[in-house]
């Protein structure tokens, strides 16, 4: 079962020294042709689809999936690559200014945050308390 909690704005991202960051509009021919990095936990697959279906595109042939996110803050820091990202984590304290995002003609849509859990799972005072927390937190952090 998915309990949609929100939606979250997403943006392309690129570090700061990247050759496309600071331009006043990036075309999406120029993403095409670049290498991007991608991780499904933040939930940047669906939306890195999504963006090029919408500009009527073919999708990338260059992409790193790295297994978690760390994996991919790092490559991000450290190589001129592009990823989604939800906008709220760009905009954080730990990557503020590490990150910039890129002008496009289309944002990516922005990404379902929920919590997933088995239709059979016992829903103990435990789980319950900690969903509370989730929903509270994506409150703050939901679209509109």
């Amino acid at each position: 079962v998915f309990e949609q909690l929100a939606e979250l704005e997403c943006s392309v991202v690129v570090r700061p020294v990247h050759p496309l960051a600071g331009r006043s509009e990036v075309a999406p021919r120029e993403v095409i042709d670049a290498p991007w990095a991608l991780c499904d936990a933040t939930g940047g697959l669906r939306e890195f689809e999504a963006l090029f279906y919408a500009w009527g595109q073919d999708l990338p042939g260059r992409l790193m999936e790295p297994t978690s996110i760390a994996l991919l803050m790092s490559a991000m820091l450290t190589r001129d690559l592009i990823t989604i990202l939800p906008t709220f984590l760009v905009q954080s304290d730990a990557l503020k200014g590490r990150l910039v995002s890129l002008k496009l003609p289309k944002n990516p849509p922005p990404v379902r945050a929920g919590l997933l859990y088995r239709r059979e799972m016992a829903r103990t005072a435990a789980t319950q308390a900690l969903s509370e927390i989730f929903r509270a937190q994506a409150g703050q952090l939901a679209v509109g």
